[in-house]
């Protein structure tokens, strides 16, 4: 049992840190992003980062990307 909950802590802290450095990905990304999906450049680069645009949903997820994507548009 001990090890199964070893195994879980490890593979939520490995999501954690995944979605922690996606999430990060998405501020030098910005601007590419912006292109992809309002200005007709490659779609791919807005597909990829669509599941951030629902996290913001989320209202303290998305203060937290909005202010941290204002710290690489500024």
């Amino acid at each position: 049992m001990k090890a199964r909950l070893t195994r879980f802590y490890c593979r939520l802290l490995t999501f954690s840190y995944v979605w922690l450095l996606y999430a990060l990905s998405i501020g030098p990304m910005f601007w590419h992003w912006y292109d992809s999906k309002y200005l007709g450049a490659s779609g791919l680069v807005a597909m990829f980062y669509e599941p951030l645009l629902w996290s913001c949903e989320i209202k303290p997820i998305g203060r937290a990307l909005n202010w941290y994507i204002n710290l690489w548009i500024l």
